[in-house]
């Protein structure tokens, strides 16, 4: 028995491929044999007494053993510590790669699985695990795609690719991807489903960006194609209610019906407003405001007949930020609305506006001083699987909502080069994040609230190729008290600026429309009265928002800027900036 132990390991050595280890043993193995039979043969022929529990036979084969059995322990222990080094250089891979790997036996159904695997999927380290406890972990929508998924490996594909959605004990929703294969035994059953898993949540929400994105782009391209005709449109309408209205006495019934017509106007222009901050580039016409007082005024007009209290927390020397006051103002007052319509019974609604600074790239914003508003609310909260989709076009879940709200949200403040995050959880509430960039210190904004219309005196040249915009421009510039002439070309406008300079009786001010088609447009325009005169004052007025010029005017030599649509009170405030009081001789000057 000895001497097979013996051939036996020499053999295994030989067949490890450590020759000269396995010649060592055979080798000594043979010499024992030999000298351990010589040493019988002296003792049974009497030339030498010694027993035979002491012969050099029964010793060599011993020595042999324990020297093999001593090189199995050292191999034993220097394999215990490589394995060790092994798995600890896997864990730190693992780890610093965040993924997590999991084996399941797919005979006793227990699934063994690192640390890291177990924090993806909200498991504690000591719990064991079988494939109903994995499936309960994945978002409802995704366990019967995964489930088979893993049966067509196991029942002969023998690998495996997917991405799924994890709902943690906190409600957080995390996006998964997973890849592996199965071993199978002699008799192709499989036995053991091996997997590596890695969160894969920030591609997602970075790909969902990039769709709202093309999403929002595609309406713009719409919207954008019909602005231009759909701003004149209402702006003829709304100037022309306007006016009608200041002809009015006020005792006089056509009053009310001119006030309805106004108010349906108004939501008209709104909704065109909504739909045209989708359009593709025309970044808002911003100016420098500081923003603790546009943020206090949004949450007063939000108490008003609202059930829920709202809490105000401003950051004292809050940072200003160069935005367009109006697009800031409803995409606050959409956020306040829709934290109100969450809590319909009532409770606290928290806002806080604070002063932040990103050293890194964070949040798809670059490093930076940063205003942070939030609204907290404290009502329903959103469900996961429609909180991703809370920012789409026409998107809602409410009966009367129109899906542009939030939408709107997000177009204003990606406009603004900022940013909105939301995070949500069911019966606990909802808190949205709005980051604007700060810029340098602004004089405090005028409130538009309750502004009359400003009149004053000067000779003005406009310029449209709208007809009827130009009979309304007339009307209403004439009865605040300028002396108005009109054109509907480029070419006319220079003609006509050149020879009342020329006669003495120049132009105060120049109002153009950007876009004449097929004609000399206002860009042009300006480049060549800039020529003429350099102290022309000239206002640029466009219904695209698709254009640079309106929202940096000032780079293509204009003096201020007029969207359409207007009111009568934004033009004549507008005019009122750059022409002398009815009665004063004093002639105005550039500012």
């Amino acid at each position: 028995m000895l001497v097979i132990f013996v051939a036996d390991a020499a053999l295994t050595v030989w067949r490890r491929g450590d020759r000269q280890q396995a010649l060592l043993v055979g080798g000594s193995m043979v010499f024992f044999v030999v000298a351990g039979t010589a040493q019988v043969m002296l003792v049974l022929w009497g030339i030498i007494y010694e027993p035979i529990m002491a012969s050099l036979f029964y010793m060599g084969i011993v020595v042999t053993m324990a020297y093999e059995l001593s090189q199995d322990v050292l191999r034993a222990a220097r394999l215990s510590h490589e394995l060790r080094e092994s798995q600890q250089r896997i864990a730190l891979a693992t780890h610093a790669a965040n993924v997590g790997i999991w084996v399941r036996d797919v005979v006793r159904n227990e699934i063994w699985a690192t640390d890291n695997w177990r924090a993806l999927f909200g498991f504690a380290k000591s719990e064991r695990i079988n494939l109903n406890g994995f499936l309960e972990k994945l978002h409802p929508e995704d366990r019967e795609a995964v489930s088979q998924t893993l049966a067509n490996a196991l029942g002969g594909t023998g690998g495996y690719e997917t991405e799924y959605r994890v709902v943690l004990p906190d409600g957080q929703v995390r996006w998964i991807a997973s890849r592996g294969g199965v071993e199978f035994d002699d008799n192709g059953k499989p036995v053991l489903l091996r997997g590596a898993s890695i969160d894969i949540t920030t591609r997602k929400q970075v790909e969902e960006e990039l769709l709202r994105g093309r999403k929002l782009e595609s309406l713009g391209v719409l919207t954008c194609g019909i602005a231009h005709d759909f701003n004149n449109f209402l702006t003829i309408i709304a100037g022309n209610i306007s006016l009608a209205k200041m002809r009015t006495q006020p005792a006089d019934p056509m009053c009310d019906i001119l006030e309805q017509a106004a108010v349906a106007c108004n939501r008209a222009t709104s909704l065109a407003s909504q739909l045209l901050t989708f359009g593709k580039g025309g970044a808002p016409v911003k100016r420098p405001v500081p923003l603790a007082g546009l943020v206090k005024d949004a949450v007063d007009l939000a108490r008003a007949g609202a059930t829920a209290t709202i809490n105000l927390a401003i950051e004292g020397n809050l940072w200003s930020a160069e935005i367009a006051i109006e697009q800031i103002s409803q995409a606050l007052h959409n956020i306040l609305l829709n934290a109100r319509q969450a809590m319909p019974e009532g409770g606290m609604i928290e806002v806080r506006a604070e002063n932040v600074v990103f050293d890194a790239d964070s949040l798809s914003l670059r490093p930076g001083k940063y205003i942070l508003i939030s609204v907290r609310d404290h009502g329903c909260g959103i469900e996961a699987d429609v909180l991703p989709r809370i920012f789409d076009p026409y998107f809602t879940t409410k009966q009367s909502g129109s899906g542009l709200g939030l939408a709107t949200v997000y177009a204003i403040i990606a406009k603004h080069g900022g940013h909105i995050a939301v995070q949500s959880m069911l019966d606990v509430g909802t808190t949205f994040s709005i980051y604007l960039p700060a810029c340098a210190t602004a004089q405090p904004a005028e409130s538009s609230i309750g502004q009359q219309l400003q009149t004053g005196s000067g000779r003005i040249l406009v310029m449209d190729d709208e007809e009827a915009l130009l009979i309304l421009l007339t009307q209403i510039l004439e009865w605040l008290g300028y002396e108005v002439e009109c054109v509907r070309d480029g070419l006319e406008a220079i003609e006509l600026y050149q020879k009342a300079k020329d006669s003495g009786r120049h132009f105060d001010i120049v109002l153009l429309d950007l876009t004449i088609p097929g004609g000399t447009g206002g860009k042009e325009v300006a480049a060549r009265l800039r020529e003429v005169d350099d102290s022309v004052i000239l206002i640029v007025s466009s219904g695209y928002s698709n254009t640079p010029i309106m929202s940096e005017f000032r780079k293509y030599g204009f003096d201020d800027v007029l969207s359409k649509p207007w009111t009568p009170v934004q033009l004549s405030e507008v005019f009122r900036r750059y022409t002398r009081p009815l009665g004063n001789s004093k002639t105005p000057t550039r500012k």
